[in-house]
């Protein structure tokens, strides 16, 4: 990692090159996430291409998204760059090359608040090299530099650098640091709840979080010896772990919490909804505001002043982290406003501001300033900082009015680059902040556009913006995105920030030829081919194009095709995540060897996971009724010897701690793989398929409260990734009753984030229905069907989602007869009936981009269906062949299935660039009646060419277990 900075006042610039390192003899896409400071706004991404840097446009998220997608299918080079949750940054980048390097830069500027600046480290893995050079104006306008520079270094500190200058000047726009003055009125706690974040993302430093809480319980007391206390850890749930007083929560009194181990997603509504029965008149939240399951942003404040308490404070921990809510939870509306401090300021300064009463409303404004920002502190205590821009009418001294203090000061010139996109900044903030407050949704939507037309004209991205590189100027046309008025890019220079000129075009770089296929897969890449290619004939492709992307999407089919045939090059993940805490589910191996030049290495490709253990007790059988549609014989069976051939040379889809964990379960020896998931968890506290490992374990030894703590680790870690949300909702499925309100909010935040993803509605849809939610869930397929979707993605999707609806219809009808006329007149305009037929399903999904699971199905007299074949001569048709990624695939049999036992397996055909196969085979029976039940099987598949059993199917429907 090299990282460069300049400070101007009280504003730094910071520019991280990054080099990621593929160890691998085949072409990866890199993910990355970021956590950056407070207020960071950053200003730059650019990728590095045979010497010549790709610059990233900042441009609409939605369009940046599939634009960068559609670029992965076509293997040509695309890079995106959006805001997560908090002050998280996420990256893609493909490809990186075979045994090769990718250099990426990354620039943000940002507020000081504080008299220094700060390079965040702290939890970095080992890395070969780390170097910072930072250069400082002081408060005199004299300039020196600080460095840092550690070899084969795992960051134990992050790195500090002091700066005396508290201005900054260029033109007429100005920044000031100020310290608000204000008179310390006492607000001691008598009486508190405590509610101590126990999720996934604080397993890093958990324990040193757990013994800072108990000596700020142990301050509290200090100044309130008689506080009485109750303390709770919460994630996706809460329980108490201490009553009393608060000078008995001793070392032995925090053990259970310290014990309790982090994981889950985290929930503060249903924390808060706990902390309402416990009637107490302070409420203190120890956590990172990093909200990522349950109530929405927008609910919480509601759940807050329904507390009753008097007084709400957050105490922030960690480097990832979300100010702005923790905000909004303090100032809800209870009688007192609460205050938003950092426990990493020291346990006793916590308790000290805890004891202090904060003051709302603290207006600020600049003499003779035509625009100021912000206006006013929301809530204030003693000692608080902010930095406020300002544009002056005339030269000289700044007269800042903070409350009842005025401050005056001589600001420092500087050059005007970094100050002017700074103040730009400051604007989108100010705009942000009206979204925030707005409640009518069309003014919102118009706020939100000027938003994006801000960040987009001042190259400063935004909540509503990504950066997203393209190839050529030419690419950048297909997705009508103007480049006609370019902004120069910020870069750290010699003497400091400067401009750097952008007017050349962006270098197209050559794709690489084909490879023809392996030694051994040339049939079976030709019967894949013949298979979609008769499939194309029959007008299979139902999706439709979006927004203006038809031309360029439309070829992707034409293309897929072909790729069939570069098997070799389907690409896998490179990942880095939130340091210890967060690395991408991709990562499950020790870093790759560090680059020649200063790297963040990749990780090493993650394992598979076996089979699932035994389902749940089977549905009821459907009884025998045919469809209107009769299916054909099947004629092509002596297809599936070769296939059959394949299957048992087939790669073990297991490797690695998880094929350890797997293969004790088989073997009954559930403690030992408790403790060995355990073990791994502990080792790998960002891995996502450790914690597969230890779902896995813990649902065996029937702990279904902890597997779903387990699973919804996995939407903390990575919840702005509506892939791994949908994933983790598919795990947490098999676990029923107990975790389906999870599962619901899940998949419901994963559709939100990603409406073009057409498997998101199905099951959120389905979801709904196991909750009997019925008519929202035949709302959600409706929506589904009225959505556009790229074009040549979700193959057949139309087909089945109408199905769907004809089957939810079903059910609805059976409890709610009289809504017959309005429900068939829906169904009539979607192009769907009521399904009156019983049926039995198998549904196929994969969570993973631009690659391949085939579905297999077998039958007890010696039928295959499977992409070449896709009818089973006793009846049974397997709708699509999906090559580009998600599913769904959708196998139907008519009527009481009658050649069972059905063996149901998958195929990892093409790997993609995601690493490994995860997702879901769901089992639906359908009586006929409007009676569905379901059969829940997640799966992962690392290896390609590996098969997967997902058990059996007997007559009539009934699930067989393994």
């Amino acid at each position: 990692v090299q990282a460069k900075a300049v400070l101007e006042g009280p504003i730094a610039f910071t520019e991280l090159h990054l080099y990621f390192r593929n160890p691998e003899p085949r072409i990866r896409e890199g993910r990355f996430a970021v956590t950056l400071p407070d207020e960071a706004a950053l200003s730059r991404f650019a990728m590095e291409n045979e010497g010549q840097w790709m610059e990233a446009e900042v441009v609409p998220k939605m369009l940046a998204r599939r634009a960068y997608e559609d670029f992965l299918h076509r293997r040509q080079d695309p890079a995106l760059l959006e805001k997560a949750d908090g002050n998280e940054f996420s990256a893609r980048v493909f490809p990186i090359p075979a045994n090769g390097e990718k250099h990426l830069v990354l620039s943000y500027s940002q507020e000081l608040r504080e008299d220094h600046y700060a390079l965040p480290l702290r939890g970095l893995p080992r890395t070969g090299l780390v170097e910072a050079q930072v250069l400082v104006l002081d408060a005199k306008g004299a300039a020196h530099t600080q460095a840092l520079s550690q070899r084969n270094w795992k960051p134990d500190r992050d790195f500090l650098v002091p700066t005396s200058a508290a201005t900054a000047v260029a033109g007429d726009l100005v920044a000031l640091r100020a310290q608000v003055e204000l008179p310390a009125a006492v607000d001691l706690v008598s009486d508190a709840t405590i509610l101590v974040d126990s999720s996934a993302s604080r397993a890093l430093g958990y324990r040193e979080q757990v013994a800072a809480v108990r000596e700020m319980i142990a301050a509290l007391a200090v100044h309130s010896p008689e506080l009485t206390i109750e303390v709770a850890a919460f994630d996706q749930e809460t329980v108490s772990l201490y009553q009393g007083k608060a000078t008995g929560f001793s070392e032995a009194a925090a053990r259970p919490l310290a014990a309790r181990p982090p994981l889950g997603a985290s929930d503060l509504g249903q924390a808060l909804a706990w902390a309402k029965s416990k009637a107490r008149k302070r409420v203190i939240v120890v956590t990172d505001g990093m909200s990522t399951a349950g109530a929405s942003a927008e609910s919480l404040p509601a759940l807050v002043r329904a507390v009753g308490a008097q007084r709400l404070d957050v105490v922030l921990v960690g480097g990832l982290r979300d100010t702005a809510l923790a905000a909004t939870l303090t100032q809800a509306g209870l009688p007192r406003a609460g205050a938003v401090l950092e426990l990493a300021r020291g346990p006793a300064e916590a308790a000290r501001r805890l004891s202090l009463a904060t003051q709302t409303q603290v207006p600020i404004s600049v003499v003779g300033a035509s625009w100021s920002w912000p206006t006013h502190l929301a809530a204030a205590q003693p000692g608080d900082r902010v930095v406020v821009f300002a544009r002056l009418a005339k030269p000289g001294p700044v007269t800042l009015q903070l409350g009842s203090a005025r401050v005056t000061a001589t600001p420092q010139p500087v050059a005007g680059p970094l100050l002017t996109r700074a103040g730009a900044r400051a604007l989108i903030a100010e705009l942000e902040a009206k979204v925030a407050a707005e409640s009518d949704r069309d003014r919102k939507a118009k706020l939100r556009a000027q938003v994006s037309e801000l960040s987009v004209k001042h190259r400063v991205l935004s909540s509503e913006t990504a950066m997203l590189v393209l190839e050529s100027e030419a690419d950048y046309d297909r997705y009508g995105i103007p480049r006609n008025s370019l902004s120069d890019v910020l870069v750290v220079g010699p003497r400091g920030v400067q401009l750097q000129h952008r007017g050349g075009p962006v270098l197209m770089a050559t794709p690489a030829p084909a490879k023809r296929p392996v030694a051994g897969k040339d049939d079976r890449a030709k019967r894949k081919v013949a298979s979609r290619e008769r499939a194309d004939e029959g007008g299979a492709g139902e999706a439709s194009a979006a927004n203006g992307l038809t031309e360029v999407l439309s070829e992707d089919d034409a293309a897929d095709k072909e790729s069939k045939l570069e098997e070799a090059e389907a690409p896998a993940s490179v990942a880095t995540g939130r340091g210890a805490a967060a690395a991408d589910p991709v990562a499950a191996a020790p870093a790759g060897a560090p680059a020649a030049a200063p790297a963040a290495a990749p990780t090493d490709a993650p394992r598979p996971i076996a089979p699932p253990p035994p389902p749940p007790p089977p549905p009821p059988s459907a009884e025998s009724v045919s469809r209107p549609a009769p299916i054909t014989q099947n004629r092509r069976l002596a297809e599936r010897r070769p296939m059959e051939q394949e299957e048992k040379q087939g790669p073990d889809p297991l490797t690695g701690e998880l094929a350890k964990i797997m293969a004790a379960l088989r073997r009954k020896q559930t403690d030992a793989a408790l403790t060995q998931a355990w073990a791994w968890r502990n080792r790998e506290l960002g891995d996502a398929l450790a914690l597969i490992g230890l779902g896995e374990a813990l649902e065996a030894k029937g702990d279904k409260a902890q597997a779903a703590r387990a699973y919804g680790s996995i939407i903390d870690l990575f919840p702005a990734r509506a892939d791994l949300r949908r994933f983790a909702g598919q795990r947490l499925e098999r676990l029923g009753n107990a975790a389906r309100a999870l599962t619901i909010d899940t998949y419901r935040r994963a559709l939100a984030d990603r409406p073009d993803h057409l498997t998101g509605y199905r099951l959120l849809a389905f979801a709904l229905v196991r909750d009997g939610k019925l008519a929202e869930a035949f709302d959600i397929i409706e929506r589904g069907l009225q959505q556009n979707y790229p074009g040549g993605r979700f193959r057949g999707g139309d087909r089945i989602l109408r199905e769907d609806a004809g089957l939810i219809a079903a059910a609805l009808l059976a409890k709610e007869p009289l809504r017959a006329k309005e429900l068939l007149g829906r169904l009539s305009t979607l192009g769907a009936a009521v399904d009156t037929s019983p049926s039995t399903r198998f549904v196929l999904y994969w969570e993973t981009d631009a690659n391949d699971v085939d579905f297999h199905i077998r039958d007890a007299r010696g039928g295959h269906a499977f992409y070449s074949a896709q009818e089973l001569p006793s009846g049974g048709e397997l709708y699509e062949d999906v090559t580009t990624g998600y599913g769904p695939e959708c196998f139907t049999i008519p009527g009481t299935p009658s050649a069972g036992p059905y063996r149901l397996s998958i195929n990892y055909y093409s790997q993609g660039p995601m690493g490994y196969g995860m997702g879901l085979l769901e089992v639906m029976v359908h009586d006929g009646k409007g009676r569905l039940s379901f059969d829940a099987r997640p799966y992962v598949v690392m290896q390609p060419g590996a098969f997967v059993e997902l058990g059996s199917i007997g007559k009539g429907g009934a699930v067989i277990a393994r």
